[in-house]
């Protein structure tokens, strides 16, 4: 996905809502097959989500900081 270019266009329209993850980690059969998921994405949602915020965090830091460069 063209994270920077999503970014970029929610600070430009001055986006000031909230933001959501959502973890396809701990799945049933049925809906790996429904999200044509056919590897694990992470060890668990746990991580997934963790690591999931600090790359969010650090787009929106990088869009959305008061200065930027």
């Amino acid at each position: 996905m063209d994270w920077d270019g999503i970014f970029s266009a929610l600070a430009e329209m001055n986006y000031n809502g909230n933001a959501a993850l959502e973890s396809f980690v701990e799945v049933s059969d049925n809906m790996r097959e429904a999200t044509c998921i056919w590897r694990d994405l992470a060890p668990s949602g746990d991580v997934l989500v963790s690591e999931g915020a600090k790359f969010i965090r650090s787009l929106v830091d990088k869009y959305f900081s008061a200065d930027k460069s």
